[in-house]
C-alpha cells in the first residue's frame, strides 16, 4: 500500500446546517460535488440515486456520494419536516475522494445513525463573534469533521481495488496540486505533461487509463466543483 503522509488527505470542504419547513411534500433533484448526509428529525426522506431507492425514517441517516444525481423526496409528517446535515468533501492527493475508495450503504440506522447525528450536531453551534473565536471554532469544526469520516469509513466495505486506485493516483499527486492551486489559468496537455516529466501523448493515456477521465476534462470537473463549492460558501451569483 502506498505511504499516505499527514498532508496527503485533508477535508477539502465542509458546510452544515439545519432546518424545518411546513407545508405539503416536496421533491428536490440536484447533483453536487460533495458528499451529504442528512438526518431527519422530523418527517422522513425517500432518496434515489444509482438505481438504488430508500426510506429514511426519523433518527435515520443517509450517506450519498458526490457527482450522484440525487433524487429526494421531503416526507411531511403533520404538516412539517426537520433534518440536520453535513456537506463534506476529504480529498487524498489532491484528486481522489476518500469515500469513492469505498461502498457506501446509503441507510444508517440504529446506534450509527444516533452516532451520526450526534456528530452533526456538534457543527451547528452558532459562529462566535471576533476573529480568534472563530478561527477557533473553525478549528473545532474541522477537529468535529474527522469522526464523521471515520465512522462513514467503518460501515463501509473498502472497495477490492482501493490499493490500485491510491497508487495510481499517488503518482499524479504533485500534478493533480497544481492543478487545483491554478484553476484560474490556462492549463493544456503539454503544460501538464511536462509538470508530470512525461510526453503528451504518454501523459494523456496515463491520466485517462488511471483517473478515468482526459486531463482537460478533469480540469474542467475540479473548476465547476470550485464554482459549485464557492456558491455554497458564499454569496457570489452566476453572475460573477
Amino acid at each position: 500500500m502506498p505511504q499516505i503522509d499527514l498532508d496527503s488527505v485533508r477535508l477539502a470542504f465542509l458546510v452544515s446546517g439545519s432546518a424545518t419547513w411546513t407545508g405539503d411534500d416536496s421533491v428536490h433533484e440536484k447533483t453536487v460535488p460533495y458528499s451529504i448526509i442528512a438526518q431527519p428529525t422530523t418527517g422522513a426522506y425517500e432518496i434515489t440515486y444509482a438505481g438504488r431507492s430508500e426510506r429514511i425514517d426519523t433518527g435515520d441517516a443517509f450517506f450519498a456520494p458526490p457527482n450522484t444525481p440525487l433524487h429526494i423526496t421531503h416526507r411531511m409528517h403533520a404538516g412539517q419536516f426537520s433534518a440536520r446535515w453535513v456537506h463534506l468533501t476529504f480529498s487524498i492527493f489532491d484528486g481522489l475522494d476518500l469515500f469513492s475508495l469505498y461502498e457506501s450503504p446509503m441507510r444508517l440506522t440504529g446506534a450509527n445513525a444516533k452516532r451520526m447525528g450526534e456528530l452533526i450536531e456538534r457543527l451547528l453551534r452558532p459562529s462566535p463573534d471576533g476573529i480568534l473565536a472563530r478561527l477557533t471554532d473553525t478549528a473545532s469544526c474541522i477537529a468535529n469533521a474527522w469522526p464523521i469520516a471515520e465512522l462513514v469509513c467503518s460501515v463501509s466495505t473498502p472497495r477490492r481495488d482501493a490499493d490500485e486506485v491510491l497508487r495510481r493516483t499517488e503518482r499524479l499527486a504533485p500534478l493533480l496540486a497544481y492543478v487545483r492551486q491554478n484553476l484560474g489559468s490556462p492549463l493544456t496537455v503539454p503544460d501538464l505533461a511536462d509538470r508530470a516529466y512525461m510526453s503528451p501523448s504518454g501523459f494523456y493515456a496515463y491520466f485517462k487509463q488511471h483517473l478515468g477521465s482526459t486531463p482537460l476534462a478533469y480540469v474542467k470537473r475540479m473548476r465547476l466543483d470550485e464554482a459549485a463549492y464557492q456558491l455554497t460558501r458564499t454569496d457570489l451569483s452566476l453572475d460573477h
